[in-house]
């Protein structure tokens, strides 16, 4: 047996998978804990929440079920334009567990430079943070034949810009 050979049928699973396997294992117990932002969403955090594994897996399977309703196919490519966040987290979940591959764009990454990640990488969804990074998109959209939808997390934040 060559060493490829022995690899592959000794591989790891996917982080999908151990995520659900991890769901499974212990469902009530804490597996996120996150900041609450001030009320007006200025100054100090007021308060932290937590999420459960399942509580997770109920908003991965949203994600990813959202995404594969907007036709997302295996192993298409999902860009991510967002500073750390629980949402960038289950979003990445989300789009593992959809059978897609997430592509991240850096919150400080100009237009220029996210447009050329977004083509180079054929990105076909883009999640966007805020109304930022949607500008970046919206900006440089004559070049992105292959962006197909874009997901603002603070949608509130985009449509008011």
């Amino acid at each position: 047996m060559s060493d490829t050979q022995t690899y592959l049928e000794n591989r790891p699973p996917t982080v999908a998978v151990l995520f659900l396997e991890r769901v499974a294992a212990t469902p009530n117990a804490e597996a996120y804990r996150y900041p609450v932002p001030a009320a007006g969403g200025r100054g100090a955090t007021d308060d932290w929440k937590s999420l459960s594994w399942s509580q997770a897996a109920e908003r991965v399977f949203a994600i990813a079920a959202g995404l594969i309703s907007l036709g997302l196919e295996a192993e298409d490519r999902v860009a991510l334009a967002s500073n750390t966040r629980v949402e960038w987290i289950l979003s990445d979940l989300g789009v593992m567990c959809a059978g897609g591959a997430v592509t991240t764009i850096y919150p400080s990454t100009n237009a220029d430079e996210s447009a050329f990640i977004l083509a180079d990488s054929e990105s076909r969804v883009l999640i966007a943070e805020d109304a930022a990074q949607l500008a970046k998109a919206r900006e440089r959209r004559s070049d992105l034949p292959g962006l197909r939808h874009v997901v603002v997390l603070e949608a509130a934040d985009a449509i008011a810009a």
